[in-house]
């Protein structure tokens, strides 16, 4: 049975502004293991909201959604699936039907003019195809096959470019999950990581992940290749597109790490692997920064950190929100940073969420304190 995702909350009941982020009942499960049940959650423009919870709460498994890496559960009911996707072909772009139709005769002439064939010359010895089951039925069985390799073809070539998100960003049964990850009016659900950077969505991991041999300047505009047009012609003529835009991602670059101050630029030629861990951070943060994202994803910015490089820490991540007019989503362990710095706050045990609020609300929820310090303490 498939499930379709409920409609938006009535505009009075929302704020004046639409949510640039919205998860709609978002599960993962690997095996008998539910990373994460049923999660709902609504990121407005401007905000800085944390995801808080103890160790294994599903908290980077929610990021790892988010971004593409991985995909929420699927819907096991394939041939209602394929049906819900013929009748929104039918109804929202009736053209594409036509590119449907292209593509599995391509894949029936595949099986009847090439497999059939190759598989005739390779075991005629043996076996003739046509002789072993008849040539009707041979027929029968090559058309079913190209039509059903030429159908899968479309299909994922269409969800692969995020069409069913555009047209049904609300219907995740038609893109084939269960659940739904909206950002700025699109379904990001079937999308590669890569689809996601190009929306807006960019992030750092709990496990700094630079590039040790290459210097501070080169790790931030590799962030940047998701907004270049230079091709590889142009790549290997240095031609005056490819030049120019090379030089104005060094600009940018320079900008950013300026960001954070002038000891960051002071060593843009260092290779990564000399910096501190408070460093690294900001220049992973950088990298991100330069894929102009509209979210900004923090999985635990400050981990490692001592309480002076916390504190300079939240400070540049409240300028983030405040002077580059970004939205951020973050993993804290730190609750005397959460506290401070979110504008709201949700909390997950067991890969479900138990609260959600504002930070005074959460820190005196009962259900937060037992998820933290177990039963008895709470009591």
């Amino acid at each position: 049975m498939t499930q379709t995702m409920p409609a938006p909350a009535p505009a009075e009941a929302q704020t004046a502004q639409k949510p640039l982020l919205e998860l709609w009942h978002l599960s993962k499960s690997f095996g008998g293991l539910a990373a994460v049940s049923e999660v709902d959650l609504h990121v407005y423009p401007n905000e800085i909201v944390s995801i808080i919870g103890p160790n294994g709460a599903g908290k980077t498994t929610v990021f790892n959604l988010i971004t593409g890496l991985y995909r929420p559960n699927a819907i096991k009911n394939q041939s209602a699936l394929l049906a819900r996707k013929f009748a929104t072909l039918a109804t929202r772009a009736p053209l594409l039907l036509g590119l449907w139709l292209l593509c599995s005769v391509a894949g029936a002439a595949l099986f009847q003019f090439i497999v059939v064939p190759a598989f005739n010359f390779i075991f005629s010895p043996i076996v003739n195809f046509e002789e072993l089951i008849g040539q009707a039925a041979t027929l029968v069985i090559t058309l079913a096959l190209g039509f059903w390799v030429g159908s899968n073809a479309f299909f994922k070539g269409v969800a692969g470019r995020g069409y069913w998100g555009d047209v049904a960003p609300y219907e995740p049964d038609i893109m084939g999950y269960t659940s739904n990850i909206i950002f700025d009016g699109h379904s990001l659900v079937g999308l590669a990581p890569d689809g996601v950077l190009k929306r807006g969505i960019a992030r750092t991991f709990q496990n700094i992940r630079l590039f040790n041999n290459m210097t501070v300047l080169e790790n931030v505009q590799v962030g940047m290749n998701a907004r270049l047009r230079a091709d590889l012609f142009s790549s290997i003529l240095r031609l005056p597109n490819m030049t120019g835009e090379e030089k104005k991602s060094r600009s940018r670059a320079l900008e950013l790490l300026a960001f954070f101050g002038p000891e960051m630029v002071a060593r843009q030629d260092e290779l990564v692997i000399n910096l501190s861990y408070a460093e690294k951070r900001r220049v992973e943060i950088a990298r991100a920064l330069a894929s102009s994202p509209k979210l900004l994803l923090l999985d635990e910015p400050t981990a490692g950190m001592n309480d002076a490089e916390t504190a300079d820490a939240v400070k540049y991540i409240r300028r983030l929100r405040d002077e580059m007019g970004l939205t951020i989503l973050l993993i804290e362990h730190k609750l005397q940073v959460t506290m401070g710095l979110s504008d709201k706050i949700a909390v997950l045990d067991y890969g479900k969420k138990i609260a959600q609020g504002l930070p005074a609300e959460i820190q005196n929820n009962e259900q937060v304190i037992e998820a933290y310090l177990g039963r008895k303490a709470a009591v």
